[in-house]
């Protein structure tokens, strides 16, 4: 039964946090939207704070492993676009959008270990998509590419669409705008052929 009230509160936690940030949510309003009480919340998470420490594991940890995108980069220099592609789709679809967006609260927050425990993950996504695209795709490059500055800012960019899907116009469909952009990102870093 605990189990059931404490995933129920998470899942509502996460919506709640997702739409109105920490600050937003009060526990009265959570334990509503939950279907439970204030001291339910109180029991099984000690605290709010303690509630979206817990909330930010359990997005982090649905979202792609470093590790298998790692895995994903890990093909020969003339499938390097493809390698690319793919791993930053899969990471991008490992996202939902409140789970971007808590993200991106963590980022922002004055509390040094929720900016850590948050965007740990994407920080070393960042930093594999470097190495990957160094590795790679400087062996013939004239002009040398800050890989890092390259990867974060893709990173970032696909985060933010995620989370709030405001480089989307009316009509357009994300998985297409996603596409292209990342799209037009390969073509910048990769090699000329």
């Amino acid at each position: 039964m605990a189990s059931k009230a404490k995933r129920q509160i998470l899942e509502t936690a996460i919506d709640l946090f997702a739409s109105e940030g920490y600050s937003g949510v009060g526990i009265r309003e959570l334990a509503q939207a939950a279907d439970v009480t204030p001291s339910s919340i109180f029991r099984l998470f000690e605290s709010k704070e303690k509630l979206f420490d817990e909330v930010l594991e359990t997005v982090v940890s649905s979202s792609l492993d470093p590790d298998e995108f790692s895995k994903l980069l890990e093909v020969g220099e003339k499938d390097l676009g493809q390698a690319l592609h793919r791993a930053l789709r899969r990471w991008y679809s490992s996202l939902t959008p409140r789970s971007a967006r808590l993200l991106a609260y963590s980022a922002l927050s004055t509390k040094e270990e929720w900016r850590e425990l948050g965007f740990a993950r994407t920080l070393e996504i960042s930093k594999r998509l470097a190495e990957g695209i160094q590795a790679q795709g400087q062996k013939s490059r004239k002009n040398k590419l800050d890989a890092t500055a390259s990867a974060r800012t893709l990173i970032l960019s696909l985060l933010h669409v995620r989370s709030s899907r405001s480089l989307i116009e009316r009509g357009e469909k994300e998985r297409e705008v996603v596409d292209r952009m990342i799209q037009q990102w390969i073509q910048g870093v990769t090699p000329l052929r």
